[in-house]
């Protein structure tokens, strides 16, 4: 597993994949139908998949307890 920091205003443009969007603070089963369905189609096209998340100091859901911490969702 290879884990890649976006900054914003900097790209990383080496292939294309097929990604997986969300904040995954633990997987429930429409997250796992969601990356399911993601690498059915990643495997379908031949391309690689991947898993897109956010950091906790985003902002994104911060009312939110956390399940997991950002290094728990890295393992």
């Amino acid at each position: 597993m290879e884990t890649i920091h976006y900054l914003p205003g900097k790209t990383r443009a080496e292939e294309e994949s097929v990604l997986a969007l969300g904040f995954f603070d633990g997987v429930h089963i429409a997250h796992r139908d969601l990356l399911c369905s993601a690498r059915q189609k990643a495997n379908e096209i031949g391309l690689p998949f991947g898993i897109f998340t956010f950091v906790s100091d985003t902002g994104i859901k911060s009312t939110v307890p956390r399940l997991y911490s950002d290094s728990d969702k890295l393992t």
